[in-house]
């Protein structure tokens, strides 16, 4: 038959079969694991307690049928009689193949480890993805590197014109190796971190939601996503409402009318401060509420009522709630909210009784 020619000496039809059948039956193992058990390992260790786990289960999924056909030519085809140059062949495209395969599992499992380990570390290590794509292309290459090895390449001259053409490549890459390394600099300084709640130069807030080798993603409050060049967020003035804690002053201005007692605005905007900071979920319950006075406005006096929220996106909600509360009791109190009210006096000009001008415009303070 013709694949007698694959081998040393001929085989029976049935010893073939038998080997085919073996390898369809791989096959087809394969195929239901990943098709019905690997789901229910999913579903098993979906529980953040078993997150090394889920981890492995997801790293080898899609790889194992792989590895189920290499172990059937492995111990089935290799098993044959085979011709010395085909059984050289096959055993040296099974290890290539085992190897990138295990290469690719591994690559997802690190990438993983190091950011389940980042988010456990908070703090000492910066839950970025820069550092997990890092950790991923270099398992890839010395992957790529030992299959290379396994068909009997020489690595040293490829890692030397690597070396050389590296040049050529970093100065076509400028910009990119540029976003790099300004990624690189503001992790490292930790200035920025995953989940950090930030105020750019032209006004827009929000959320850093990663770090990339090229750019860094901002989740805005509008539920959109806002992405810049790392070298761009290097270059910027960024105020960073999480650092050096999360909690923020919340300054609510205000203002009176001349004739309101000032010491009894005062108590009563600290007193509804006060009750605020303990009712509402973004308060700050121990803090010291205060009423600062900082001007005679052209028709009010106006101040400033300082509280605190427990994160920056919380003081919108603060002071929403707390001019609704402060308004109804100053209400209570028969203490006025001013408004500017202008009184324009006419009268006739002076030699002319017909005649009539504009005097004098003045403010009336209520």
């Amino acid at each position: 038959m013709l694949l007698n020619r694959f081998f040393n000496e001929p085989i029976s039809t049935t010893a073939g079969l038998v080997t085919l059948a073996i390898v369809a039956a791989s096959v087809l193992v394969g195929w239901l694991f990943e098709r019905f058990a690997m789901p229910k390992l999913l579903d098993v260790t979906r529980d953040p307690a078993h997150d090394f786990d889920g981890l492995f289960v997801r790293s080898i999924r899609g790889v194992t049928i792989f590895w189920f056909v290499i172990g059937a030519f492995r111990f089935a085809v290799m098993g044959l009689p085979l011709a010395e140059h085909f059984s050289s062949d096959l055993d040296q495209i099974l290890r290539v193949l085992l190897i990138l395969t295990v290469t690719i599992a591994l690559a997802r499992f690190v990438s993983g480890s190091v950011k389940i380990w980042a988010t456990r570390l908070e703090g000492a290590f910066p839950a970025i993805s820069i550092f997990a794509n890092l950790a991923q292309i270099t398992v890839l290459l010395i992957g790529g590197l030992m299959a290379l090895q396994t068909f009997d390449i020489s690595v040293a001259p490829l890692l030397t014109a690597l070396g050389v053409g590296g040049i050529a490549v970093a100065l076509a890459l400028s910009p990119t190796l540029e976003n790099f390394i300004s990624g690189l600099q503001i992790i490292m300084a930790k200035q920025l971190r995953a989940g950090d709640f930030i105020e750019m130069e032209n006004g827009q807030r929000g959320y850093v939601d990663d770090i990339t080798w090229r750019t860094t993603t901002i989740k805005s409050l509008g539920n959109s996503m806002i992405i810049l060049p790392n070298k761009a967020m290097g270059n910027s003035m960024i105020i960073n409402h999480y650092q050096p804690d999360k909690w923020v002053t919340v300054r609510v201005p205000l203002a009176v009318t001349y004739a309101a007692d000032l010491d009894m605005v005062e108590r009563i905007c600290v007193e509804v401060g006060t009750a605020l900071m303990k009712e509402h979920a973004g308060g700050v319950p121990d803090y010291e509420v205060k009423t600062r006075f900082n001007a005679f406005a052209e028709f009010a006096v106006t101040f400033n009522v300082i509280m605190a929220a427990n994160e920056a996106v919380e003081a919108f909600g603060i002071t929403h709630e707390y001019l609704k509360q402060i308004r109804r009791r100053f209400r209570d109190e028969g203490i006025d909210v001013p408004y500017p009210v202008r009184n324009v006096r006419v009268h006739p000009a002076v030699g002319d009784d017909d005649a009539t001008a504009l005097n004098a415009i003045t403010s009336d303070p209520r």
